[in-house]
This record gives structure tokens, C-alpha cells and sequence, in this order.
């Protein structure tokens, strides 16, 4: 057509030629030109609609730069100005070539001066030196009707609430209110009732969570007055709806928390029980919500799932537990009698469920006032001796349940309190360890052979062992351990005895430190091993941990200065435990002296691991020292040598494998810690490599998260127009995943699916909105969520269409089509001024071929058709006879069905 923009003063029917305005006039037949006068009327109150085009501004991508990296005593580089121009469609952008940067590595450390000494430290406080003092601060154990999940700090419980929770509600809450009850004070919790309520009510809410008057919702402190009101709250629920397993998780997951127990009954019904299919669906969106974070190597939350009454008959819950569990217990069936018997404390299991968690309180109760190093060196106070004593034994005493169960994690406990006891001479009544099959295995240098077999009291004993020392007891109990491994927890326990005895003969009070440390040294040999949890397990090795450094005669200093624990660091051949001995010391108040020459030496760390996982802790350990101490004068200088060891790792792997996209991740994580820190030197290079490494790590997964990944990359870097491009594939191809189950019906899978479309298309708009070359991807995001967006979302729907009508300046055929598609919407809602004023720049003389300007006219008489004024139907009779003289099939068969039918009901 020649001029789409034509501004007509009239509805003008076609004539048989193109021309001007008037000249197309001069050629109608009477009627028409009778028609123009009777309607000049109604003309004049529509607004004159002109075709105005809002250009898109192009937007300035800025400039933009390839640095090299930086050492940490270069300055920063000049920006280079390499500006592009946006591009056409997304087949033909180009991908610019990023290339590898390069640059210097960090220069070397120096020598490490030889540190000034500290004064002296007394015993009160060193907890500060000892990692116990972060395990003291732990998290509580989180627990429902036995099944536990460990020590998190952001807890959510989704509680069902339909219908068939009916007889078993009650109890659930009951149990859930000691739940509760059993959070510290350094938890946070949220509670959130689930049902299928939408059926009975499309205004209802699936899944709802407890808000506290006058505060913003989240995660709430586990206080009398908050877990009343949360109770209290689940208490009004009334049970009705349908099973709904879906609805409660996914808004769990919005709150982060490190688990959610699902309290829920699940039953058969023909219309609801999953299939496979619903299975894999919903474990797939449930993958998405929680995947597997590969720097961790396990998911972010965990998922414990208690059904109610009987097993699931589904499946679904065992099959969530399989993938969300975190190992075995993440499923359980809890009927009505075990959950009466809770409070009734008939339950053996529920009530050993805190035995070992308290017990590893004491001890962290002791480690934290330096009791455990005064008692090792022999120098303890009175009050001292007797205070850790009562509390040693106290420990003890909360161990019975579990010791009566036969649980080992307790029987190991109980040895490992039992021996540090003997250091105070407490009066601790000692558990008799299993019996164990006798037998006799000779020493490296044949001084004595030893006999492991079973005194009266089933505590297992070394016979003859007075002629051996240390360097004997350790060779024989490897020998033991190597010849028979199920001897190994007694023979390390008779190893510990054996070295107290000797202690207890000796008069050389270093002699007794050493020996004591053995003795200890030998009971935690084998807690990594042990069937403890792991947090008693870490709260045990952290304050064993202490006294096994002072086996050596270079760690027998009562005063614990920080000089000799570096110098331990300095002369382990061991990284890991070199580190580890280093991160200990910069937690240090009292080695502050020391920093910076400790710094320079876990710098040198970094870099030799081969292992990933040490290399994401090294590499988040530099960072975190900057966060420790922000103002320091070479903080940011080892946050440089963080980024560069991460850079380094990566790039030595091989691209395109499963190594370089590991330390890709990892390199990510650290830049985008480092970048947001607004002193970070060199940040204009640390930004542009974290782009680089983002498009990297999007083009290998190419995962719908991976939208979240690109949008990262900031609009004016050299990346942006490949980033687009692959937002598009992947946009693209999340879509085509959700579009089957979307469409299969209008069950709760089908929702998902289709709010998880609206929110990618969504997040896409204002992600291409801000990118130069996302203008057309925005515009097609726009026309592809109008398809998936509901009738009743009318008004949502006109918007999308309105923008891209107005900023689509390019493309005609596309404006054209959601003109149109807009004046069928207002049409349709009786709005026949904007509907009218949408196709009147398209009423020229249409093509026989060119369907949508007969639409156009289709719509156009339509609108007068609803207009209620005299002569209105001799005037669209007229119109039709002109349009069919163009083309008696009126153009194709959607514009001839609607004009024929206009055509009928005139007849009528």
C-alpha cells in the first residue's frame, strides 16, 4: 500500500483506483456519497485520529572498555570508546568477540618479618582463639515428631490444610508448637497453611503464610508472643479443599530458608493422585525452585516430609525426600498414637532426640571460658576443677536415654566425657563399652607384645603396656586398627586409657600435659567415622581440636601466645591444616599484630589447590577478611589476590569442560562479592571480567535460571548484545518446556506452568527494556505474554498492545497486526471511538490479497453498526456493495465471514 499514515476526514469506501482522497470520491456511486453526508455528524464528534509513531529513542550503550587485569600496583586504564549501534534481529546480531584478558599476577609476598611477641593471655576469654566459640553459637537442631533436620537458621514449616487433615490436624499442631518451642534465639521461622482452595473460590489463596500485625512479612523470631500468634493463626485454619502439594512449597522457597518440613496428608482420590507425568512435573519445577548449587555440592534447602496416618499412597512425598532430603530421614509417617505419645514422653527415641545436642553444649559451655586448656595444663583454680566437674557430669547424666536405645553416637559421647573427666578427677560413672573378640598384635620394635581382650567390666584394657611410650602406643593401635577394623573404637579407647595411667604415674607436668593430650587425641581419632550427627560430631572435634595441638613439646605453653600458633602454621607441610591453623589466628583479637604477615601467608595458599572445593573456601576466606576488617590499609589488596587466584584457577582449566565451568562459578561468586563493595580497586576490569565469565557460564548451562545470570551483565558492557541474544535462546526455549503442560488443561500444573511463563515473559520485558539491541525482543516478549495472560486480565492485555503499537516504529506489518488486534479488543468492550480511531488510518481501497486492511474495513462497519442513528444501515449496505466491486470474496475468509454476517443481520 502506498501511504499507511493518510489522515481521512471520513469513512471512505474503496474505489477502483489508488489516488488522492478526493479523487477516490469522485468515484463512489450515489448511495456512498449519500452516506458521507448522513454520517458527517457522527463524524465530527470522533476525535481526527492521526497515525503518530513514537521513534524509539536510541539508547547510548556508553562506552565501553577492554582492560587489562590489573596487578594490585597498577593504575587504572584509560576507558576506550567502542560504542555500537544496535542491531537487527536476533539471528543476524552480531556476537562480539570478548577476548581472554590477561594480566599480571600479584606481585609475590614478601619475607615474613619475625613477629613481636604478645603479652602474656590468661585462660579467661582465649575462646576467641578456637573456632568453639562459633559452634557455641549454633543453631539449634530442628525437629517434628522425630524427624529432624540439622542446625538451620531459617526454618519454614507448610502445614496441609485441606480437607483430609481434618481428624489428624489438632495433633500436628500440638507437635508443631514444641517444634517451636525447641528454636534459639538465632532462628528465624515462618509458618504456612496449604490447600487446593482455588476451586471453591477463585479469589482464595492456595497457600498462605502467618503475618504479624504491623510487620513486614518474612521470617520471625521465635519468641513466646510470635510463636503464639503463628499458633494461634494455623488454630482459625478450617481444613477444607484438596490435597495441594505444590502451592505451600513454592511460596516457602520466596523466604530462603535452609529447611521446610511439609506436614501433610496425602490421599488417593481418582481425580487428583499424580501420575508419572504430574510426578516429573512438579519434582522438575521443584528443581528450579531448590537445584543443586555446585559450589556446595548439595541443594540450598532442605525438604523434610512427615505424611500423616498411613504412607503416602501418591509417592510424590518419597520421591520429593529422595531428591530434597539431603540424605536418609527426609520422609516419615507419623500416625495418631505416635503423635499422642510425644507429650507423654513414652516415645524412647523423642526423648534421646536432644541427648547429644545438649551434651555438646556443655562442652562448648566449657571450651568458651578456657576451662578445658587450664585443667590440660594442670593449672586449673579450684572453682575451676569443680565447675567442669559438675558440668562433665551433668553431660553425662543427659546421655542416658540414648545410652539405654544402644545408640552409638551417645556411647562415643560418653567415652569422650568420661576421659576428659579423668583430667578433673570428677567422680563420672563410666558406660562399659561393647565386648569386643580378644586377640594380641606385637609392636613395630617387638618390646613388648600387647593383649586386647575384655577385664570383668567389659571395658576393654592393655595388658603390659608400661614399657611402651608414645611413638609404641600410636604404631600398635594402627596395627590394630589395620589387622582388625572392627577394633578400632575399643582399641583407641584402651590407647586413651593406657595413656591417662601412664599420666597418672608421672610427676613431669609436661609429661602429664602430653599424656593427657594422647589420651584425647586417641578418642576423637574416630569421630569423623562415628555415627555422632555432624554437629555434636564438629562441636566435640573443635574443642578436642585445642588440645591436641599441644601434643607437640613446641605447643606446651600454658600462656597461648599467637606466636606459637603461627609458627606452627610456618612449619606444617599440610596447606589444609595450614590454613585452617591460619584462619584461627586471624579470628584472633589478640594476633592483630600478626595480620598482615599472616595474611601474606594464606595468600600463598590459594593458588597450589587443585581441588575446587578448597579453592571456593581460600578464595571466600581473603574476601571475608576484608569484610572483617574494611578499613584496613591493604585490605583490598588481598581481596586483589582473592580475584586473581580465582581468575587464575579458572583459566587453567580447559574450556568446555565441566572443570572450567566449576571454577567459572567460582569466579563468579567471588567478583560479584568483590563488586559490590563501592572501595573495590581496579573495579572497572573486575566488572568487565564479570560480565565475561557471566556469558560464559549462561552459553554453557543455557538453563532458564541462567536469565538471572545474564540479566547480571550490566547494559553498557562490550557483552550485552551476545548476552541479549542468548537471553532470547534461553527465553525462548523455557517457554517451549512450560507451553505443552500450559496448554494441557486447566488443572494446577497447567497454572504453574503458565504463571511461571508470565513471570519469565515479564522479567524479560524490563530485562530487553534497558538493552540497545532488546528493542524488538521486548516488543515480541509484550505481543507473547498477551497470549498467556487471562480474558479477565483485560486492562493488563490493552497496555502490552498499546506499547507495542506506539514504539513499534520499524516494523509496519506488526503495527498493523496490533492495531488491529487492539480495535477487535475495544469493539468487542463497546468502546467504539478508540476502537474506530485504531483502523481508520488503514481505510484505503484494500488489495484483494491484502487481508488485514479488509479486517480493517470489517471492523470499521462493524463499529457503525453498533451506532444507534438514522440511516446507519443503507449507508453500510452501500459500503459493502463498493468493497465487493474490489473483490467479491471480500478479501479471504475471516474479513468475508465477518462482513457476510454484518451482511445477514442487516437483512434481519
Amino acid at each position: 500500500m502506498s501511504n499507511r499514515r493518510t489522515t481521512q476526514s471520513a469513512i471512505s469506501p474503496p474505489g477502483p483506483e489508488r489516488g488522492g482522497v478526493f479523487s477516490r470520491l469522485g468515484k463512489l456511486t450515489l448511495p456512498v456519497l449519500v452516506s458521507v453526508g448522513v454520517h458527517a455528524a457522527l463524524l465530527a464528534m470522533i476525535a481526527t485520529v492521526t497515525w503518530t509513531i513514537a521513534d524509539s529513542a536510541q539508547r547510548d550503550p556508553g562506552p565501553m572498555t577492554a582492560l587489562g587485569a590489573p596487578s594490585p600496583e597498577t593504575a587504572q586504564p584509560e576507558r576506550a570508546d567502542t560504542s555500537q549501534a544496535a542491531s537487527g534481529a536476533a539471528s543476524t546480531e552480531p556476537t562480539p568477540t570478548v577476548p581472554e584478558q590477561t594480566g599480571p599476577p600479584p606481585s609475590a609476598p614478601g619475607p615474613i618479618a619475625t613477629p613481636t611477641p604478645a603479652p602474656p593471655q590468661s585462660f579467661e576469654g582465649v575462646e576467641r582463639a578456637s573456632p568453639v566459640a562459633e559452634v557455641a553459637a549454633r543453631p539449634r537442631r530442628v525437629s517434628f515428631a522425630g524427624v529432624d533436620a540439622q542446625y538451620a537458621r531459617r526454618v519454614v514449616f507448610v502445614v496441609d490444610t485441606s480437607g483430609a487433615m481434618v481428624s489428624c490436624l489438632p495433633f500436628v499442631l500440638d507437635e508443631l508448637e514444641r517444634a517451636l518451642a525447641r528454636l534459639g534465639p538465632n532462628q528465624r521461622f515462618q509458618v504456612i497453611s496449604t490447600a487446593d482452595r482455588t476451586s471453591m473460590d477463585p479469589d482464595a489463596s492456595n497457600a498462605e503464610i502467618y503475618l504479624m500485625r504491623g510487620v513486614p512479612p518474612g521470617m520471625y523470631e521465635p519468641t513466646p508472643a510470635n510463636r503464639a500468634g503463628a499458633l494461634a493463626w494455623l488454630r482459625s485454619q478450617r481444613p477444607s479443599g484438596r490435597w495441594h502439594p505444590v502451592a505451600g512449597l513454592e511460596r516457602a522457597f520466596a523466604f530462603e530458608p535452609d529447611v521446610v518440613f511439609f506436614l501433610t496428608r496425602a490421599i488417593a482420590r481418582t481425580q487428583e493422585r499424580p501420575g508419572a507425568d504430574d510426578h516429573a512435573t512438579i519434582l522438575a519445577r521443584l528443581n528450579d525452585l531448590n537445584p543443586i548449587d555446585r559450589r556446595l555440592g548439595r541443594r540450598r534447602t532442605v525438604i523434610r516430609c512427615v505424611q500423616m496416618l498411613e504412607p503416602d499412597p501418591t509417592g510424590l512425598l518419597e520421591a520429593i525426600a529422595r531428591e530434597h532430603a539431603d540424605g536418609d530421614g527426609g520422609y516419615a509417617v507419623r500416625t495418631i498414637d505416635q503423635l499422642r505419645e510425644i507429650p507423654s514422653g513414652r516415645d524412647p527415641a523423642i526423648l534421646a532426640e536432644g541427648a547429644l545436642d545438649d551434651a555438646a553444649d556443655i562442652l562448648d559451655s566449657i571450651a568458651t571460658r578456657g576451662d578445658d586448656l587450664a585443667i590440660l595444663y594442670g593449672f586449673p583454680t579450684a572453682d575451676q576443677r569443680a565447675r567442669t566437674g559438675r558440668e562433665l557430669q551433668r553431660a553425662r547424666s543427659l546421655l542416658g536415654p540414648a545410652l539405654e536405645l544402644g545408640d552409638p553416637g551417645g556411647e562415643r559421647l560418653a567415652e569422650i566425657i568420661e576421659t576428659i573427666a579423668q583430667m578433673t578427677d570428677a567422680p563420672i560413672e563410666s558406660w562399659p563399652a561393647r565386648s569386643i573378640d580378644g586377640g594380641a598384635v606385637a609392636t613395630e620394635s617387638g618390646s613388648a607384645e600387647i593383649d586386647l581382650s575384655d577385664d570383668a567390666s567389659l571395658t576393654p584394657t592393655l595388658h603390659r603396656f608400661g614399657s611402651l611410650d608414645a611413638f609404641d602406643r600410636a604404631s600398635w593401635l594402627d596395627r590394630v586398627i589395620e589387622a582388625r577394623p572392627s577394633w578400632a573404637p575399643a582399641a583407641a579407647d584402651a590407647a586413651s586409657r593406657a595413656a591417662l595411667a601412664e599420666a597418672a604415674r608421672t610427676e613431669d607436668r609436661r609429661e602429664v600435659t602430653r599424656l593427657r593430650a594422647e589420651a584425647v587425641t586417641h578418642q576423637v581419632s574416630l569421630l569423623h567415622a562415628g555415627p555422632l550427627g555432624a554437629e555434636p560430631r564438629a562441636a566435640i572435634a573443635s574443642l578436642v581440636a585445642r588440645l591436641q595441638r599441644f601434643v607437640d613439646d613446641g605447643w606446651t605453653d600454658p600462656d597461648l601466645p599467637p606466636e606459637a600458633l603461627f609458627a606452627a602454621a610456618l612449619s606444617n607441610d599440610d596447606p589444609t591444616l595450614q590454613a585452617r591453623l591460619l584462619e584461627e589466628l586471624i579470628r584472633t583479637p589478640e594476633a592483630d599484630h600478626l595480620f598482615e604477615p599472616v595474611l601474606e601467608r594464606f595468600a600463598t595458599l590459594v593458588t597450589p589447590s587443585p581441588d575446587i572445593r578448597e579453592q571456593l573456601r581460600l578464595v571466600h576466606m581473603l574476601l571475608d577478611f576484608h569484610d572483617r576488617r574494611p578499613g584496613h590499609a591493604r585490605a583490598d589488596e588481598f581481596t586483589q589476590r582473592a580475584l586473581h587466584a580465582a581468575m587464575n584457577h579458572a583459566r587453567a582449566q580447559e574450556p568446555g569442560t565441566t572443570a572450567r565451568l566449576a571454577a567459572d562459578e567460582l569466579y563468579e561468586h567471588a567478583l560479584r562479592r568483590a563488586i559490590a563493595r563501592d572501595n573495590l580497586g581496579h573495579k572497572a576490569y573486575w566488572t568487565q571480567e564479570a560480565s565475561r565469565v557471566r556469558l560464559a557460564i549462561a552459553s554453557a548451562r543455557k538453563r532458564t535460571g541462567d536469565l538471572q545470570m545474564l540479566s547480571r551483565i550490566g547494559p553498557e558492557q562490550p557483552q550485552t548484545p551476545a548476552a541479549v541474544t542468548l537471553y532470547r535462546e534461553i527465553l525462548d526455549r523455557s517457554i517451549a518446556e512450560f507451553a505443552p503442560v500450559a496448554e494441557s488443561g486447566e488443572g494446577e500444573q497447567a497454572e504453574i506452568a503458565r504463571i511461571t511463563i508470565q513471570r519469565l515473559l515479564k522479567g524479560s520485558i524490563g530485562y530487553f527494556d534497558v538493552r540497545h539491541t532488546g528493542a524488538r525482543h521486548a516488543l515480541d516478549a509484550r505481543e507473547m505474554l498477551v497470549e498467556w495472560l487471562e480474558d479477565e486480565e483485560r486492562s493488563e492485555k490493552l497496555e502490552l498492545l498499546r506499547q507495542v503499537f506506539v514504539d513499534n516504529a520499524a516494523d509496519f506489518e506488526r503495527r498493523r497486526r496490533v492495531g488491529l488486534t487492539l480495535a477487535d479488543a475495544h469493539l468487542a468492550a463497546g468502546e467504539l471511538s478508540e476502537a474506530f480511531a485504531l483502523v481508520r488510518p488503514l481505510l484505503e481501497p484494500p488489495d484483494a490479497a491484502d487481508e488485514p486492511d479488509w479486517l480493517a474495513w470489517a471492523i470499521a462497519l462493524e463499529t457503525l453498526e453498533q451506532r444507534d442513528a438514522p440511516g446507519v444501515g443503507a449507508d453500510i449496505r452501500a459500503h459493502l456493495a463498493a468493497l465487493r466491486t474490489r473483490d467479491p470474496a471480500l478479501g479471504g475468509a475471516e474479513p468475508a465471514e465477518r462482513l457476510e454476517a454484518l451482511e445477514a443481520r442487516l437483512r434481519r
